[in-house]
């Protein structure tokens, strides 16, 4: 019998994936695993999952985060915004543990389409993203 886990790692920003496999068995792809939780999320319209670095609250379907959601990190690290298929999709804003902010478009668990990143230092792009990073027209304001 497999059991279902919930794996949450950092590829850039935190990333969800769900795998039908024992605990062992690492996402694909690098990154650092930020937690693990053996139960998969209850399923229903709302609710409330603990994992070990951090929980999400919002609507499950299928065991996956899908709809308007929160996702926060023990470490200092949020995600408000849409999930789809357990992944972030569509619009929402990343609050960095650093004390960056991006508040635009996702596809995948990546910025990706338009967006703002402000830094700490208040440092600030507006424009595209693609697959994580900053590509195509944008405006890069400098303090």
């Amino acid at each position: 019998m497999r059991t279902a886990v919930t794996i949450l790692f950092l590829l850039g920003v935190p990333s969800l994936c769900r795998c039908d496999a024992p605990p062992v068995t690492a996402p694909a792809g690098t990154g650092t695993v930020l937690a693990v939780s053996a139960e998969p999320p209850a399923v229903g319209e709302k609710g409330v999952t603990t994992l070990r670095n951090g929980s999400y609250q919002g609507r499950i379907e299928d065991g996956l985060m899908d709809g308007g959601g929160i996702l926060v990190l023990r470490s200092g690290g949020r995600y408000e915004g849409e999930f789809r298929y357990g992944a972030m999709e569509g619009t929402g804003v990343l609050f960095y543990a650093d004390g960056g902010i991006y508040s635009g478009e996702f596809r995948n668990n990546m910025r990706h389409g338009h967006g703002t990143h402000a830094w700490r230092n208040g440092d600030r792009y507006e424009g595209d993203f693609k697959d994580n990073k900053l590509e195509g027209k944008g405006r890069l304001s400098i303090k």
